[in-house]
């Protein structure tokens, strides 16, 4: 049931902002089929949109072109596509030059001298002894590229035992061997790091809400919602490959929480007993996450959602309970109210607006995180839930 509470809450956060990422745009430019350049701005799409077609803004108005329209178009700063290069299809330009690289999906294009050659990496079946249905990789595609760079590579077996099919293996092949030729050549993203790591800070206001089910025998005195409002402070790591994709990370965070939650219960009968409860939970919070982000004009959407880990470093929880009969007042030892476990395993959604000013990204966001099974024992069944709101500051 919580699991489909979750569900139901990412669905009404991020299907109203499924019109704003269809919206964004950036600045880039369109090449003519004669080859003049158009600066602009270009909608941000999926690579698979964008092999078919593209959507440019000027100062004319909004249009989509074709691979059979123009000649290509590239993204400011980011990745740019060609066409002419697959029939009827733009690819995305990894490095220009006496041999350029080029990728369609998880296909990779080299062309030298007007030949294009498309690298395939099928599995093929093997039928060895006690290997019957075996499959291995098929490397003809190695072939093709060890004969159109053995006229300037050396130890050219060595080259290509250890080169891949993926995007950094070649690029760093194809630049190799241009600069081997001493010919021109332009790597396209070679600005982009990789990997890069940001660092950031973060403070907040949590409303966090503690519930208890199925409670049986001497916790029936515990009521079944408490909630608490404390604020939060921690920091964030952002690992990304601006290479790939500049808009996904994974984000590692760690926030600190104090939360107090109390009660008085009133319990009638023969007699009428009175329970206070005290709860107190001094957590580190360890969100992990992928965080997508929608570029908008002067500011950037964020879109979140993973797994939350929870360490109570201090966890009490506490039962006074007194008992009224005929007047005369009967107070019992102070009790443990029930047993918090000292680690959890949750999950979270977010969303937030980030807004770059000078060299740090200022963000706003907020977050639902659902931690169930809070507790030890039987009897009683607990889980928490927190709703936040967080400011974050990240270094550019």
């Amino acid at each position: 049931m919580r699991t489909v509470i979750l569900a139901f809450i990412a669905i009404s956060i991020f299907k109203p902002l499924g019109s704003l990422c269809q919206s964004a745009f950036k600045h880039g430019s369109i090449t003519t089929s004669d080859g003049v350049k158009i600066n602009g701005q270009l909608q941000v799409r999926s690579d698979v949109k964008n092999y078919e077609s593209c959507i440019f803004k000027s100062s004319e108005g909004e249009k989509k072109y074709f691979p059979t329209e123009i000649s290509g178009f590239a993204y400011q700063g980011d990745k740019s596509f060609v066409s002419g290069v697959l029939p009827d299809l733009f690819v995305e330009v990894l490095v220009l030059g006496d041999l350029s690289l080029y990728r369609y999906g998880e296909k990779y294009i080299l062309k030298k001298q007007e030949n294009v050659h498309i690298l395939l990496s099928t599995p093929k079946r093997v039928d060895e002894r006690n290997k019957i249905g075996h499959y291995v990789e098929d490397n003809k595609w190695k072939g093709v590229v060890s004969f159109l760079i053995s006229d300037c590579i050396d130890n050219l077996g060595q080259v290509i035992n250890k080169v891949k099919l993926d995007e950094r293996s070649l690029t760093k092949l194809v630049v190799s061997y241009n600069s081997c030729q001493g010919s021109e050549f332009v790597e396209i993203k070679k600005d982009l790091k990789w990997t890069e790591f940001k660092l950031g800070v973060g403070a907040g206001i949590i409303r966090s809400s503690l519930h208890t089910q199925n409670k049986k025998g001497d916790y029936i005195y515990i009521k079944d919602s408490y909630t608490s409002i404390d604020p939060t402070i921690g920091f964030t790591i952002k690992i990304s490959s601006p290479r790939i994709n500049e808009n996904i990370s994974l984000d590692i965070e760690s926030y600190f929480i104090n939360a107090h939650f109390s009660s008085l219960t009133e319990i009638n009968g023969v007699f009428t007993e009175y329970h206070r409860t005290h709860i107190r939970m001094q957590t580190i919070s360890f969100p992990v996450s992928v965080n997508y982000i929608v570029p908008k004009n002067g500011f950037k959407i964020s879109l979140s959602g993973g797994v939350n880990f929870d360490y109570h470093v201090q966890a009490e929880t506490r039962r006074l309970s007194e008992r009224v009969e005929k007047k005369i007042v009967t107070t019992y030892q102070e009790t443990e109210a029930f047993a918090i476990k000292k680690n959890q395993l949750g999950y979270w959604i977010g969303v937030g607006a980030i807004k770059a000013v000078k060299r740090v990204d200022c963000g706003i966001s907020f977050r639902y995180h659902l931690m169930p099974e809070l507790n030890e024992g039987i009897g009683l069944s607990a889980h928490n839930t927190r709703f936040s709101f967080n400011v974050n500051l990240t270094k550019k």
